[in-house]
């Protein structure tokens, strides 16, 4: 097995993802009555993070086991792609849930109807460039060949995120500042709450600053991206899903004190176990 220098930078950001992720949805699947309206999106949101950091992880080491194949290469494209565009078809919808439900004030029903379209996508992009044959080998991972088609993807995607969540970020403010001027403190929790929600947009904006760098380098210079550059691109990248994380655990500081409520529990039925089979065992050889 050959594991190359990048593969072992790109291993810390991809494990942190995974187990910050794995908490997320612990959490959730624990203590989910206790989540904000939205945690059903921040759950799917932590999936796809994990999903796309564990395809990454996986995928790179098969690599390096003499199984860097053609059809094996279209397979790592395909997963990440098609779980990358997750992670920000989420984000997207948070912040059209954040327009309906405190602009428009309605519910957000059939949230199936949601979750279908956002996963609908991927699945069309990946079928087409899969039956296009842009997908290959590509600097230290295998993804688009064709670097125009990188280049076209990744503005669309950051312009309509930037210019969705913009516009929800703003008609949010102006709706509490400008028309509801006298709102209780009801409201103004809620608009607290609604206001760290967008920092889960922020992160992959964040993030994505690097991987449009290294998509725009060669069109620029007209050769390839340099190493350091491609390298800072999957180490950001792989961090996203660990930034996801962290942002739960700011959003959700009740779900760590359960957490302590859990595991001192967990102590206590633990030591109260032992303190009964130690006190059995020296009852019976005192008999």
């Amino acid at each position: 097995m050959v594991v190359r220098e990048s593969d072992v930078y790109l291993f810390i950001p991809l494990s942190l993802s995974i187990l910050g992720t794995s908490i997320v949805m612990i959490s959730f699947l624990l203590f989910r009555k206790t989540n904000e309206s939205f945690h059903k999106f921040i759950f799917c949101l932590a999936a796809s993070d994990w999903l796309f950091s564990s395809w990454w992880l996986v995928t790179t080491y098969l690599l390096g086991m003499d199984m860097k194949g053609a059809k094996f290469c279209i397979a790592q494209a395909f997963g990440l792609e098609f779980f990358y565009l997750l992670t920000w078809l989420y984000p997207i919808l948070i912040a059209l849930k954040i327009f309906v439900v405190n602009i428009l004030e309605k519910e957000f029903e059939r949230d199936w109807i949601y979750h279908f379209v956002v996963w609908s996508i991927p699945t069309i992009v990946c079928i087409i460039s899969t039956k296009l044959d842009y997908f290959g080998p590509s600097g230290l991972w295998c993804y688009y060949t064709n670097y125009e088609i990188q280049l076209i993807l990744g503005a669309c995607l950051v312009a309509v995120a930037f210019v969705v969540e913009l516009f929800v970020f703003i008609s949010v403010v102006y709706t509490q500042y400008r028309i509801k001027t006298d709102f209780d403190l009801v409201e103004k929790t809620r608009f607290r709450a609604t206001m760290r929600l967008f920092v889960y947009l922020v992160v992959p904006m964040t993030t994505g600053v690097w991987a449009f760098a290294d998509r725009l380098y060669p069109h620029i210079y007209g050769t390839h991206s340099p190493y350091w550059l491609e390298l800072l691109h999957g180490i950001t990248t792989g961090c996203q899903g660990f930034l996801n994380s962290l942002v739960y655990g700011w959003d959700n500081s009740h779900v760590w004190k359960k957490w302590m409520m859990l595991i001192s529990y967990r102590r206590r039925e633990y030591d109260v176990s032992f303190a009964f089979q130690f006190s059995f065992i020296f009852n019976f050889f005192s008999l």
